[in-house]
Formats: C-alpha cells, sequence, structure tokens
C-alpha cells in the first residue's frame, strides 16, 4: 500500500490540476469573452440592423453578456454574378417621346 505522504502529493496534484481547469473555464475563458464583445468589429457587428439574418447571423445568446460567435455570409463581389437562363433586354415601349425632336436644345437653355 501507498504511504500517507504519496497519498497527499497524488491528491494534491490532482487537488491542483482541478482548481486549473476551474480557473481556465471558470475565469479565463468569461474574461476573453468580454474583452471580445467588447472589441470595435463586435461592436460594428451589432450595429447592423439585419433583421432576417442572412448576412450576420444571430450568434450564441448568453444571459447578461452580449452575442458572442456571430458569423458574416456576405456575397462575393469580386466576380459578376451569373445570370443563368435570364435574358437582359431593353424595351423601348416604356419610353416617353415628345412630339418635338428639339426637347434636349430647351433642356440646354434652363
Amino acid at each position: 500500500m501507498a504511504g500517507g505522504t504519496e497519498l497527499a502529493g497524488v491528491i494534491g496534484t490532482w487537488f491542483a490540476v482541478s482548481l486549473a481547469l476551474i480557473a481556465l473555464f471558470g475565469i479565463v475563458t468569461p474574461i476573453l469573452l468580454i474583452r471580445r464583445a467588447r472589441s470595435e468589429g463586435h461592436i460594428a457587428l451589432s450595429k447592423i440592423e439585419d433583421g432576417s439574418n442572412e448576412i450576420v447571423h444571430s450568434g450564441i445568446k448568453i444571459p447578461f453578456l452580449p452575442v458572442i460567435a456571430r458569423t458574416i455570409h456576405a456575397p462575393d463581389l469580386q466576380a459578376p454574378p451569373k445570370l443563368a437562363g435570364q435574358v437582359l433586354g431593353r424595351n423601348d415601349n416604356t419610353i416617353n417621346r415628345n412630339a418635338s425632336g428639339t426637347s434636349w436644345v430647351m433642356f440646354l437653355g434652363f
């Protein structure tokens, strides 16, 4: 059987490990979350009014803390959109044509 000092050493080691884990999850994590919630980027995300949550997703809501873990799904604006099956055209019938062909001269006169 193990001696009393060896048993006290093992118990003390596991007690120190449990205190370290409690400190890590119970103290350090909330401090990091609060610091991140007060950052400029998070404040800017919270000012965006996206009611349908299409661009800025709602994230995780924790009581007494700002919303965390928001994700942004913005469209890719580097390439032009792909218009599959759509034909772009012009409808000249909607243009209101004046009887006079010199109406642009009157516009320049003002």
